[in-house]
């Protein structure tokens, strides 16, 4: 195409009409034509600028010393040639950059001179509106999940609280009611539902109290009013409750529903004592063996619907008949005293300490999970008792003797599991002082294998039986080692393998996470050394925080202390945290994690997606990594929803400026979905398994080949 014809393009009407600018750029890259719209789009007068401007200086990535403007090989290959799609950036004449999407297109016959034919499209208008729909997509997608889960955590408060709670229509009939209500009154939910909320009220209190219907009114004026009356259990006992009832009003904010919170003030009647004759302990104010006869009738009723576990314990105190004896009996009854003070405020809510006889407590232990929730009641129990109690001129401390039984697995009737704790408190009695035991053989065995794994493990940090296993963490783009994730492994000297499944559990549970926690910062810095002395290439080592850890006062300490020792450049370091570490005291979290990071340690945020916090947390704390956990990742290559999370997590990490690591990646579908969604790093069975230093220094060059 000659000059003269070029001259004419501009006039021709065809192409002054087309809905996208066309340039037109001759071999040398000048530009010989531009349409109406093209010149609109550069914002400038082309005719001022023809034959100088060239095609690079709007798209400098173009490259002039190559054939064919520097267009991708792969449309050099390409016969006949197609238009080739470009989003990219528009650099007009006047500085200003905007995003494009350029079709370019060469002409030209065969062993001739090409020219350049370009049709560009302005994305400004299409980015702002999909900016918007994104904006708006993701407000409704985080609307929707907070409401999601208020609604679930209303409903959970709701199951598991143990004070009776009823939904109330605006006329005061029972709509529902939670566990802990027919476990108060005795009365099923089918027997409260539809009836008016006066079916329990004393009779006797009709005088000296107003009618429901006043009462509604009150708090819906107020909108909170409480009330103490009596109320009747379905078995004829009453007992004393205050009433709280809020209002719940509709749009129109009139009166729609009613919340109504029961709480049992006492089991005595009006006259000081129950309506069974039951009375509390003169001497510590605790209840007496029948009360807690009584109150494990109705909770074992509740667990029968509910499926919770109760444990039942009996405490005998050793030797307090000889103490008494020597100290008298005055000095015996300030010891129960405060012994019993102590007992109360283990309870959690729901949970119940009786004085069973003259040196034995009871307690009744609700929503029992593992064998391990009543291990821990009776380490406190036991730290109870040891603590030092002044008694004239010296210091008392006591140890006791326990048995346990747990219902369902033993018996869901009071009486059997009474019999059954008795029998055991009297073996644990036989076998010595300061023993427990379980009336169930299997959690007995489960017991006393986990304090005898305690025991050893205690060892095993002292004789340095543990050794640290790494998993390296792969890079999508380069397929090179990016860094290690430190694991602790236990293997004993007789080669006995024991799983972190079973022994960090106990560690945390007894506070040998933090012995534990600092040996793993002081050999994880040790490796870094070792490797950098091997002429390794410099990549990060993690190590991970417990949330024990994590909150320990000496925590940047030991850190510093570990750099220092070991003489480690802390940009080697990385220390991999959980949400639910930081979601406890946010401020104190935030300043410990600024330490960390104004010595340039790398802080990442382990399991992502698996706990509770606001994502607004992720722009507070100064995380340099999201961990995504392995939970959304199993099968992400056929699961659409776990698609849809893997993407929503990317985009938000890339937003906020972290790196993504996936975790769990098992084989090649699932290395190649997470690598096309954006993730920087994966770490995996698929590349490798935790191996110990030397097999990773012996290994190093295979490490990033996938493992068959």
């Amino acid at each position: 195409m000659t000059s003269e014809m070029l001259q004419l393009l501009p006039e021709d009407p065809p192409a002054q009409l087309l809905p996208v600018a066309i340039l037109g750029v001759d071999e040398q890259g000048f530009i010989r034509y531009c349409n109406h719209r093209g010149r609109k789009l550069l914002r400038s007068e082309i005719s001022c600028h023809m034959g100088e401007l060239t095609i690079y200086d709007l798209f400098p990535e173009l490259d002039r010393d190559r054939p064919l403007f520097g267009l991708d090989e792969s449309y050099l290959r390409e016969l006949p040639p197609r238009p080739q799609l470009h989003c990219t950036q528009l650099h007009l004449p006047g500085g200003e950059a905007i995003p494009v999407e350029a079709y370019f297109l060469t002409s030209g016959e065969e062993n001739a001179t090409s020219w350049l034919w370009c049709a560009i499209q302005s994305l400004e208008p299409m980015r702002e509106l999909q900016n918007l729909v994104d904006a708006l997509t993701l407000q409704q997608q985080q609307v929707k999940e907070q409401i999601n889960y208020y609604a679930r955590l209303t409903s959970k408060l709701y199951e598991s609280t143990h004070e009776g709670v009823l939904l109330l229509d605006n006329e005061g009939i029972v709509q529902s009611v939670n566990p802990a209500y027919t476990v108060l009154t005795g009365f099923s939910q089918e027997e409260v539902l539809g009836k008016p909320i006066e079916l329990c009220r004393h009779p006797e209190d009709d005088e000296e109290l107003e009618p429901l219907s006043e009462m509604l009114a009150q708090a819906a004026r107020l909108g909170t009013l409480q009330r103490k009356w009596r109320n009747c259990r379905r078995n004829g006992t009453d007992y004393t409750e205050l009433l709280t009832l809020h209002v719940v009003t509709d749009c129109h904010d009139q009166p729609q529903n009613y919340i109504v919170v029961c709480q049992e003030l006492s089991h005595k009647g009006s006259d000081g004592s129950s309506s069974r004759g039951y009375q509390d302990d003169p001497l510590t104010g605790l209840p007496t063996r029948p009360v807690l006869t009584d109150r494990l009738i109705q909770v074992l009723g509740h667990s029968q619907r509910s499926g919770e576990k109760v444990a039942l314990v009996l405490i005998g105190i050793d030797g307090f008949r000889k103490v008494n004896d020597s100290l008298g009996h005055e000095a015996g009854d300030t010891i129960l005293r405060v012994l019993s003070h102590r007992f109360q405020a283990l309870l959690r809510v729901g949970d119940t300490v009786a004085r069973m006889g003259s040196d034995e407590f009871g307690f009744i232990i609700r929503d029992v999970r593992t064998t391990q929730s009543v291990l821990m009641v009776i380490r406190k129990i036991q730290d109870a008792l040891k603590e030092p109690l002044p008694v004239g001129e010296s210091d008392v401390s006591f140890t006791a003797c326990m048995g346990i039984s747990v219902s369902p697995e033993d018996s869901a009737e009071a009486e059997t599991l009474l019999r059954y704790a008795n029998a055991s408190l009297s073996r644990a009695k036989s076998n010595g002082v300061n023993n427990f035991t379980f009336f169930t053989h299997a959690m007995e065995q489960n017991a006393a294998k986990r304090l005898a794994l305690e025991g050893r493990l205690r060892k095993a940090i002292d004789n340095d039986e543990l050794t640290l296993f790494y998993q390296p963490k792969i890079s999508c783009k380069s397929q090179q080692i990016e860094g290690f994730e430190a694991l602790v492994r236990w293997i004993t000297p007789d080669n006995e393998i024991i799983s972190p499944g079973d022994f960090i559990p106990i560690a945390e549970d007894t506070g040998l996470i933090i012995p534990l926690g600092n040996w793993v910062i002081d050999r994880v810095c040790r490796d870094i050394i070792v490797l950098e002395e091997a002429n390794f290439p410099a990549v990060l080592l993690s190590a991970n925080l417990s949330p024990r850890q994590f909150q320990q006062e000496d925590l940047m300490k030991v850190i510093d202390d570990a750099l220092t020792r070991h003489k480690v450049d802390p940009k080697r370091l990385e220390l991999e945290i959980t949400e639910s570490s930081v979601m406890g005291d946010v401020e104190s979290a935030s300043q410990m994690l600024m330490q960390m990071v104004e010595r340039n340690i790398q802080i990442a945020l382990d399991d992502f997606g698996t706990g509770y916090s606001s994502l607004a947390y992720l722009k507070r704390f100064p995380f340099h990594t999201l961990k995504v956990d392995r939970a959304f990742i199993r099968t992400v290559e056929s699961d659409p929803a776990d698609q849809a999370i893997l993407h929503a997590i990317v985009t938000l990490a890339q937003n906020l400026g972290l790196k993504i690591v996936a975790e769990g990646v098992e084989n090649e579908d699932q290395r190649k979905f997470v690598s096309q969604a954006g993730c920087d790093m994966i770490q995996g069975f698929f590349y490798s398994r935790p191996l110990n230093l030397q097999t990773i220094m012996q290994q190093w060059d295979q490490l990033a080949t996938p493992d068959s």
